[in-house]
């Protein structure tokens, strides 16, 4: 949620550079959502250097999580 709000600029300094890191803490700590935007974020290099290499394995676990999420009956992940 805080990496949200600097993505934004929701109540906190507009600060794509501190919304990254809070992203990736959070999708370190298995977050989809945060796993989806750290992967996002490192494709178009918005927030961070661009390396399109780990931002695709960012994406593909966020992939891998939503695949998990679902096969146990999450109905946001189906």
């Amino acid at each position: 949620e805080a990496g949200l709000s600097a993505y934004l600029g929701r109540g906190v300094i507009f600060d794509r550079g501190i919304a990254f890191r809070r992203f990736e803490v959070a999708a370190g700590e298995g977050h989809v959502l945060a796993q989806s935007f750290v992967g996002l974020m490192l494709c178009d290099g918005v927030g961070t250097v661009k390396n399109e290499h780990l931002g695709l394995m960012w994406l593909e676990k966020c992939r891998a999580s939503r695949a998990q999420m679902a096969a146990r009956g999450d109905p946001i992940a189906q």
